[in-house]
Parts: C-alpha cells; sequence; structure tokens
C-alpha cells in the first residue's frame, strides 16, 4: 500500500516537471500548449497595406509557432460593430478582436461580460510598461485592463499649403480668422472646407474639435475622462453655434453639406476644390495618394474666444481577447508579436498607424505628414511638456449620446433645430446613457 502511494507520488512529480518543461513564462513569447493544434480566430478591419502587414506579422508568428493557425477574417467596421456582441456572446466569435474603444463600445462589451481582463497578462508581457499610460487608461474600464490600443489618432484641420500661398491667403488660427478665410476662398472659387455630414458621424469629429477648443484641455478632461460638468453650458452651445450655423451660413461647408458623405467630401480635397479638410490622422494616407503634386500641413482647428487649440486624440481601436476563449496564451503571444519592434515598424511604416510606444522614426520612409503626426503624439504619449492632446467625444460617450450627435447636428445643420435644443439633448443622452 506504502509502495502504490509513493509510486503515484512518483507519477504525479514526473508529470509537473514534463509540464513545466514545456510551459515557459509568457515574456519568453514561447508557446505554452506543446504539440497541440491550437487554432486562433482572429477578427480584423485591416484591408489594402494594413492587411498586407497583418498577413505577415501572421505568417511570421504561425512560423514561429507551427503548432498555432490563424485564422483571419476581414470584418468591415460597420459590420463589426453590430455583430460583435452577438459572436462573443454565443462562443462562436473570435479569439481576438479588433475593436473599437470607449465606454459606448468595448465598454459595452466589458459590461456584459464578454471581454478577458488583461492585467496579469500585460504584467507578465511588460505591456504596462511599453505602451504609453495615456494609451492604456482609454481601454481601462472599472479599474482594469481590457485592451492594448494601436492606433494612436488626432483629428485636426488639413490645409493645402500650396494653393493657399498661391493665392495669398493666410492658415486660419482663430475662429474669426476662419469665417474671413471662407469669405475669400468662395470669392477665388474654392470650397473652404471639404466637410460632408452624410449620414451624420462625421460631425462626431467637427463637434469633438470645437468642445475640445471651447473647453480646453483641462475641461475636457473633466467633462468626459472625470464626468463632472455638462454639456448643456453656454460654452458648448456657442461652439455649436460657430462651427454648425455660422460657419455653415458663411458658406465654409459644401453645399446642401447633410447630402454628401466623406469619400466625396475627401475627394474634393484631393483634386484642390477645397482648401481645408477637418478631420483625422487616419487619412494621412489617403492624402499622400490622393494629394499629389500638392504640399499639405496640419494644424489644430482655430482657437474660440481666444482660448486653446487642441488635437482631439483617441486610438482607432484596440486588441481585445474574448473572455470565451480557449487559448488566452497563444492570443496573448500573438499580442505580444503584433507590438514586437519590427511589427511597430510595419505599421508605421507600410500601414501609416502609430502604436502608442516609444520608437524612433527618424531613419524610416515616412512623409512629412506622417512624420508630424509620429512626432506629435510621440511628444504628448511621453508627457513633454506643451505637448498635451485633447480627447475623442465619440468613443467616451454612451451608445444613446452618439446617436444624438449623428441626428442632432444634421438637424443644426438644416436650421430645424437650435443650439440650444441640440445641447439639451447631448446633456439628457449623457445622463440617460451614464445611469
Amino acid at each position: 500500500m506504502i509502495r502504490s502511494r509513493l509510486s503515484l507520488a512518483m507519477l504525479l512529480l514526473y508529470a509537473l516537471l514534463i509540464t513545466a518543461c514545456t510551459q515557459v513564462a509568457p515574456s519568453t513569447g514561447a508557446a505554452t500548449t506543446g504539440d497541440e493544434k491550437v487554432t486562433l480566430l482572429v477578427w480584423d478591419q485591416f484591408t489594402g497595406p494594413a492587411g498586407e502587414v497583418a498577413d505577415k506579422i501572421y505568417a511570421d508568428f504561425m512560423t514561429a509557432h507551427p503548432n498555432i493557425e490563424i485564422k483571419r477574417e476581414v470584418v468591415a467596421y460597420e459590420q463589426l460593430i453590430q455583430t460583435a456582441k452577438t459572436a462573443l456572446a454565443s462562443g462562436t466569435g473570435p479569439d481576438l478582436i479588433y475593436y473599437d474603444t470607449g465606454i459606448g463600445y468595448a465598454g459595452v462589451l466589458t459590461k456584459a461580460g464578454l471581454l478577458a481582463p488583461l492585467d496579469d497578462l500585460a504584467k507578465d508581457y511588460g505591456w504596462d510598461k511599453r505602451i504609453f499610460p495615456w494609451a492604456l487608461a482609454r481601454s481601462t474600464f472599472d479599474g482594469h485592463l481590457y485592451g492594448l490600443g494601436m492606433e494612436m489618432e488626432f483629428i485636426g484641420m488639413y490645409y493645402n499649403k500650396t494653393l493657399i500661398e498661391k493665392e495669398g491667403l493666410k492658415v486660419p488660427e482663430t475662429d474669426q480668422e476662419l469665417l474671413d478665410f471662407c469669405a475669400k476662398a468662395q470669392e477665388k472659387g474654392y470650397i473652404p472646407i471639404s466637410f460632408g455630414d452624410n449620414p451624420g458621424w462625421q460631425s462626431y469629429h467637427q463637434f469633438g474639435m470645437v468642445a475640445n477648443n471651447a473647453l480646453g484641455a483641462d475641461g475636457i478632461t473633466k467633462l468626459l475622462v472625470d464626468g463632472e460638468g455638462s454639456w448643456d453650458r453656454p460654452e458648448i452651445e456657442q461652439a455649436v453655434q460657430f462651427f454648425f450655423v455660422d460657419m455653415n451660413k458663411a458658406g465654409c461647408f459644401i453645399p446642401d453639406v447633410n447630402a454628401v458623405g466623406y469619400d466625396d467630401a475627401n475627394s474634393l480635397f484631393y483634386t484642390g476644390k477645397a482648401l481645408l479638410n477637418t478631420t483625422g490622422t487616419w487619412l494621412i494616407d489617403g492624402i499622400d495618394e490622393g494629394a499629389k503634386g500638392y504640399e499639405i500641413g496640419m494644424a489644430p482647428f482655430p482657437s474660440l474666444n481666444g482660448g486653446e487649440r487642441l488635437l482631439p486624440s483617441g486610438l482607432g481601436s484596440a486588441w481585445f481577447i474574448s473572455a470565451n476563449t480557449q487559448h488566452p496564451q497563444e492570443a496573448a503571444m500573438l499580442l505580444d508579436t503584433i507590438f514586437s519592434d519590427s511589427s511597430v515598424k510595419a505599421w508605421v511604416e507600410t500601414a501609416r498607424f502609430v502604436p502608442p510606444v516609444v520608437f524612433d522614426a527618424s531613419e524610416w520612409a515616412v512623409s512629412p505628414l506622417m512624420k508630424f503626426a509620429i512626432d506629435t503624439m510621440q511628444a504628448a504619449g511621453q508627457n513633454k511638456p506643451g505637448a498635451a492632446l485633447g480627447h475623442y467625444v465619440d468613443p467616451n460617450v454612451p451608445e444613446g449620446f452618439n446617436t444624438m450627435m449623428q441626428d442632432g447636428f444634421q438637424a443644426v445643420l438644416a436650421g430645424i433645430k437650435t443650439p440650444a435644443e441640440q445641447v439639451a439633448d447631448l446633456e439628457k443622452a449623457w445622463e440617460e446613457g451614464r445611469k
């Protein structure tokens, strides 16, 4: 009897030793499953150059880990937003998903228990030190880290320096200078700003610019991040009045602005028919390709009433691990590869993404616009003096708030709703959503 117990103990000890030999600490990136075949289902949104980068990273990962197969599915953004919650809840969804950050997006999935906390993995792999705290905070909910953002972005005002200098104009820096610019640009036969608001999500970004400038860095942080204050306040109403009423009446936008789509509006800027374009850094690749022959610059939206000029910023999307995955360690290993030094270089040079990690792109093949974006975001990510960025609005508000922005700002542009009514409705949607 004693001998049989000893034999059983020896067998258990042997099994533990074998397991220890095949499992390596996550920070080494080594496989944790031995020869077991594992399939990781990955949903991302990458097409074009970004898709090529993703394919290369996934292929190299599978070569390094022959027991792991990555099944990649490209899901368009709109479809992703519509199907992610159902797919993850049913257990048929991906192990790893590239999804929008913010309480109205990933926050909804975390509340439903569909995403896995990454706190322990972040410490094991060193993500908590490698990735900017600013970026980690964007995917932290209820005190836990859930996602790793990969695209630092900001919204600003692109300007066609070539044509503006040719016409003897000046890039506007204040609200009054902007109205004057619109008048002069029209006189010379140009559309001042290539803003179109069909189907309406574009107004998120326009409102974000003026809201950030109206409240300043401290004010927008207190409202969006700390939840202190109200949207129904004079500064916000004046900002809505200026952009969606005064600028519209001044002819700053494309005629019938609510009927013009995003791509069509951008084309007017690419071809030199419009002098300014108020959108985000995700368009850099499109501008570099579409506006060849023109020198294009970027600046913050003009100041309102002499206040700050901020660049609203955020993360395009982030990587999340499903709470229902059977392979969390393998998914984490892939995440670590996605943020490796060689991968970061590929994301920057080819996909035109700016991952929220420290890197030196001085010798990399990037355009002047891309260099401006990189320098700006690296300075902000490292908390350098004078490098503060503002906040995106739409990822940081409840879903109903975004619906009210989309429908409400179209109504203001159409003249059937007042700025006072709109900010009151935004505040109502904000309070209801937060409850």
